[in-house]
């Protein structure tokens, strides 16, 4: 997919000039409590994989996130929040229906600085995935199911401080298949983001 790919591409640019020698930041860097708040793009991978002839199917949609941590030390954060992953609709001649998904993650976060301001991240945890379909029958998917998952969570990013109390970041979080064989059935599930840390 052409943008995770320009995104892999930004992080390694940053990698490769900045690898310098990362000098300790004396702003964001201390410990304490920060929120959080991400926008971007979430995929349901392979939901549209095997749908009966005349479906349609759309899988991305805008993502949110909204989390609160704690800076354990200047380089490892536990971080805990909600996520809505948007919807996955499916149509055909005759009926509409679509699959939200959304959920609650805890991860702890690591970063290696590059620079005073900038720095690589990355996130270990698991999430807690909740789908729930609504429409019309089509595309093999029922109305009113409810499917819940536990799967584990990476996520890899690049991070700018702006100040001693704001930081801006982008990231990749993978949530691997999440879903339910028996009911709704299961995809890859992943979200593109970025968003702004706010200490305090």
């Amino acid at each position: 997919m052409v943008t995770k790919g320009l995104f892999v591409a930004a992080l390694i640019g940053l990698a490769t000039s900045g690898v310098a020698r990362a000098e300790e930041s004396d702003a964001a860097d201390e410990t304490g409590f920060y929120a959080a708040a991400d926008l971007g793009m979430a995929t349901a991978g392979d939901a549209c994989v095997g749908l009966p002839a005349g479906t349609t199917c759309q899988d991305t949609d805008i993502g949110f996130r909204l989390g609160a941590g704690y800076q354990l030390t200047k380089r490892i954060a536990i971080e805990a929040g909600y996520a809505d992953y948007g919807v996955v609709k499916y149509a055909n001649a005759a009926a509409s229906a679509s699959v939200a998904s959304s959920g609650f993650q805890l991860a702890a976060v690591g970063e290696l600085p590059l620079s005073p301001s900038w720095a690589l991240t990355g996130r270990l945890g698991v999430a807690y995935t909740t789908q729930k379909s609504t429409g019309v029958n089509t595309g093999g998917i029922t109305p009113g199911m409810t499917a819940t998952s536990i799967t584990p969570l990476f996520g890899v990013g690049v991070k700018y401080k702006m100040s001693r109390s704001i930081v801006l970041r982008a990231q990749y979080d993978d949530l691997g298949r999440v879903g339910d064989p028996a009911t709704l059935g299961q995809h890859k599930l992943n979200l593109l983001s970025a968003g702004v840390i706010a200490g305090f």
